[in-house]
């Protein structure tokens, strides 16, 4: 079995899909979950590789934009300037 575990504030976006496309499971701060990102290598049409590819789009966009987000709250004074 091979799990994947990470910071996700230190991690960018990227990173954490390649690593979710590439391991079966991860582990949240409360449970350990099957990637819904893992792709095994012998069941892949191109349909579904073609839609594994708009999800992953989707959610690096969703992470970067929370990463962005987080990070203009943690710092009142970028957003005063």
């Amino acid at each position: 079995m091979t799990v994947c575990c990470y910071d996700g504030n230190e991690v960018p976006a990227s990173v954490q899909t390649d690593m979710m496309k590439s391991n079966p499971y991860l582990m949240t701060d409360t449970s350990l979950v099957k990637s819904s990102l893992y792709n095994h290598p012998a069941h892949t049409s191109l349909s579904a590789q073609k839609n594994v590819e708009i999800e992953l789009d989707f959610y690096r966009q969703k992470l970067d934009f929370i990463h962005v987000v987080a990070h203009e709250v943690r710092n009142p004074l970028t957003v005063i300037k």
